[in-house]
């Protein structure tokens, strides 16, 4: 038995665009675990999807994206990732920066 991710905590971070904050972090509602035969550990994969950068306002507990549980190319899993915290919009001033920076360099 593997275990996947624990309930309430975080996970991985996503990028933020236009937040107060530059990632968030995101969690499972639940525990994960997978069994499988130990010699074949090596076949499990799990894969976030997710279209980021994430705009923000971003509320806590909303759906952000999903993670996936792969054996030999099979999904045997997908779960919500939700985000941990609130991430509030930047200032106008700050936006209109970013807006402007990403046109010219393509930063993010």
């Amino acid at each position: 038995t593997i275990r996947i991710s624990s309930r309430d905590e975080p996970i991985s971070e996503m990028s933020v665009w236009l937040g107060n904050k530059n990632n968030v972090k995101v969690y499972t509602k639940k525990d994960i675990y997978k069994t499988i035969p130990k010699a074949k550990k090596k076949y499990l994969k799990v894969k976030i999807n997710y279209e980021g950068p994430i705009p923000a306002p971003i509320k806590k507990n909303q759906i952000l994206g999903k993670l996936q549980v792969f054996f030999k190319d099979e999904n045997i899993g997908t779960y919500d990732l939700l985000a941990s915290e609130n991430v509030k919009k930047t200032n106008i001033i700050s936006r209109i920066l970013n807006s402007v920076n990403f046109l010219i360099w393509g930063d993010v």
